[in-house]
């Protein structure tokens, strides 16, 4: 089976499990087996499994699945560093200091 298709099956269980009466047992799991896929970009791009994981995240109770899945989202971040697309956080502009003006001896 190929990646992506493993991408969007878990999505799928994620997003069922969203809700606050559903069972999520299953999600520290489900998270790591995201994990452990070889997710490119691309992937990312396609299946929107960020915006999955950052929505259960913000639903979920369990500290640890909160944990994991914002790590698991710092580290996808770092691949969209390499996309030129994305607007870089503009460079901090050094003030320059003003040495006194050396007074003329008289």
């Amino acid at each position: 089976m190929s990646v992506e298709k493993d991408i969007i099956k878990i999505q799928n269980k994620l997003q069922s499990m969203s809700d606050e009466n559903a069972d999520q047992t299953q999600a520290l799991d489900l998270l790591k087996a995201l994990k452990d896929l070889p997710i490119t970009l691309d992937i990312l791009t396609k299946t929107r499994v960020g915006m999955t994981v950052n929505s259960f995240r913000k639903s979920c109770k369990d500290e640890e699945v909160i944990t994991f899945s914002k790590a698991l989202i710092k580290n996808w971040k770092k691949l969209l560093s390499g996309d030129k697309s994305v607007p870089q956080e503009p460079k901090k502009i050094k003030k320059s200091v003003k040495s006194p003006r050396k007074e003329n001896k008289k």
